[in-house]
């Protein structure tokens, strides 16, 4: 496997999510290594919606015969209705995170297991996450 010594890029996420209003934001993507560990932070740099601040820290390094993935991400809802209801907000986000977790879990294993990661296989395991 090749490493990249740095990497950035931004993505546009429109979000339709049951429950609250359609989200509209655009992240910026840094990832780098150092040594064997991979670290990637995704922050918010525009929210169409002024809906929520967001930023988050991957990090995946070596372990045995696998790897350990840590994610520590912030979500601070601006609107005052996510506020009030910041339970069901909360509820709602852990799911969106669960179903995150899955979809990389899902690529990390079938990379391991010799296929090359593409936009097939995201999508796959997207759909897969979604379970």
């Amino acid at each position: 496997v090749d490493k990249w010594s740095f990497f950035t890029a931004s993505a546009h996420i429109f979000k339709l999510v049951p429950g609250i209003e359609t989200q509209d934001y655009t992240l910026n993507y840094e990832s780098h290594w150092k040594d064997d560990t991979w670290i990637q932070r995704s922050h918010m740099i525009k929210d169409e919606k002024k809906f929520a601040l967001r930023d988050n820290v991957k990090i995946v390094e070596p372990n045995g015969q696998g790897a350990i993935v840590r994610e520590i991400s912030l979500f601070f809802p601006l609107r005052w209705w996510a506020r009030l209801f910041s339970g069901t907000v909360r509820k709602i986000t852990i799911k969106e995170l669960a179903k995150i977790n899955k979809s990389i879990k899902c690529a990390a294993e079938k990379v391991h297991a010799g296929n090359a990661m593409s936009d097939d296989l995201a999508k796959t395991c997207y759909r897969e996450s979604a379970k």
